[in-house]
């Protein structure tokens, strides 16, 4: 007999068949009781997108200056030896270039304290905006003030584990060689950006050779 004319036949008389038919409802295959949750939803898809952060990390990779970007044979400085020199630093001649008179303190403060280079020079360094230097080379015997055209403006941006003289300056020198190891750009110029090494002779920067890494 179908269980709906059962239902209908059996429901006031025989109270206990409807719990024993409830009880085989539950029972049956496919059945849900009222108010139990269907099957799962599928998780829902995520839009993020896991490889930006790797590749961020890539783009830096690309662009920082390291030690592997020095070639095996970079110029050297014993190749380019200078005398050092021993005697009291002579006060920087401020008044004799427009840039010198602008940064006269800054020039005489790193002429006092600056560390030597090239037997009796120093370079002396103030910021030219973000990560910017602008560089010039004072004399320690004479106070003559030398403005390097290439050195103008350093971008130091991205500089890795590169030997530097300290942590402030993105450059390389020897108070018993002339040559001059600069890291960055230069100028702002395009395709100015890598390693530079210059040697200073006749009071003037002669370029040895450049490595380049745009950003």
């Amino acid at each position: 007999m179908p269980l709906p004319h059962l239902l209908s036949r059996h429901t006031v008389a025989a109270p206990a068949l409807w719990l024993a038919l409830s009880l085989a409802l539950a029972a049956s295959p496919g059945a849900a009781a009222p108010g139990a949750p269907g099957p799962s939803a599928p998780p829902a898809a995520t839009d993020t997108i896991e490889d930006t952060p790797a590749s961020a990390a890539a783009d830096l990779r690309r662009i920082t200056l390291t030690r592997r970007d020095l070639p095996r044979d970079a110029p050297r400085f014993e190749d380019h030896p200078a005398e050092r020199w021993q005697g009291r630093r002579a006060v920087p001649d401020v008044d004799s270039h427009p840039r010198s008179r602008e940064f006269r303190t800054r020039l005489r403060e790193g002429a006092r304290r600056g560390q030597v280079f090239a037997g009796h020079y120093t370079l002396v360094s103030w910021g030219c905006g973000t990560a910017c230097l602008e560089m010039a080379i004072v004399d320690l015997k004479t106070g003559a003030v030398h403005h390097p055209p290439a050195l103008l403006g350093i971008d130091r941006n991205y500089l890795g584990d590169v030997p530097t003289d300290n942590a402030d300056v993105p450059w390389r020198t020897r108070p018993d060689s002339r040559l001059i190891v600069v890291y960055g750009g230069l100028n702002f110029e395009a395709g100015h950006r890598g390693i530079h090494w210059f040697v200073w002779e006749d009071d003037r920067l002669r370029r040895l050779r450049f490595v380049p890494k745009p950003y």
